[in-house]
C-alpha cells in the first residue's frame, strides 16, 4: 500500500511522533507541509523501520520494532497490518 509518513510532530505527541496516512487520503493535503516520505509498504512495521533505520536493525543503540511502533499513529485510511 502506498503510504505517506508525516512528522516528526514535536509539539503534540498525543497521536505519536509520526502520522501515517494512505497516500491518496484527502487528509494528506492538510498535512502536506510536514511530509517526510511517500512510498509503498507491505506492513506498518516497514514504515517504522524506514524512519528509525539503524535503531531497529540493531546497528545503533538498539530498539525493538514494537518500541518504534509506539511513535506512529496510523490513520483509519491505512488498511495494512
Amino acid at each position: 500500500m502506498k503510504l505517506t509518513i508525516f512528522g516528526p510532530n514535536l509539539r503534540d505527541q498525543s497521536k505519536g511522533v509520526f502520522i501515517v496516512h494512505a497516500a491518496d487520503c484527502k487528509d494528506c493535503k492538510k498535512l502536506k507541509h510536514e511530509e517526510q516520505y511517500t512510498g509503498d509498504f507491505e506492513t506498518r512495521a516497514d514504515a517504522a523501520e524506514l524512519m528509525y533505520g539503524d535503531f531497529v536493525t540493531g546497528e545503533a543503540e538498539g530498539m525493538t520494532i514494537e518500541q518504534a511502533m509506539r511513535d506512529f499513529h496510523f490513520a483509519p485510511c491505512v488498511t495494512i497490518l
